[in-house]
């Protein structure tokens, strides 16, 4: 299985946005939150991904097929924001791999939680 992190530019914004609409709804069940009027979530700071030089958007692809995405504060400590992957990747060692290739791209000290 290979795992490529690749990084996410403007062309790919709607891909992010939709793999966030399957991240908020995983996310949900610890949450609580409800779609809008709309049944989408929203994702307030998303665009500032593209519009400050200090966030990166990523995505994950595990032999081609899209995988998952992060979304990635490279300022002083660095900052995983968010970090999905799909169900069907799961427990594969790709949020890993992943992991590991975003800690190795961008050097230094690393803000980690854990929930």
């Amino acid at each position: 299985m290979h795992v490529e992190v690749i990084e996410a530019f403007d062309d790919d914004r709607t891909v992010i946005r939709r793999l966030l609409q399957l991240y908020h709804y995983d996310f949900s069940e610890f949450d609580g939150s409800d779609v809008n009027a709309h049944g989408e979530y929203l994702h307030r700071y998303l665009d500032e991904y593209w519009n400050d030089s200090d966030r990166k958007a990523f995505l994950f692809r595990v032999d081609s097929a899209l995988a998952g995405f992060a979304l990635v504060f490279t300022g002083e400590p660095r900052d995983i924001a968010e970090f999905f992957v799909m169900r069907k990747y799961r427990s594969r060692g790709v949020g890993a791999q992943a992991a590991a290739s975003l800690f190795g791209r961008f050097p230094g000290r690393w803000t980690v939680r854990s929930n």
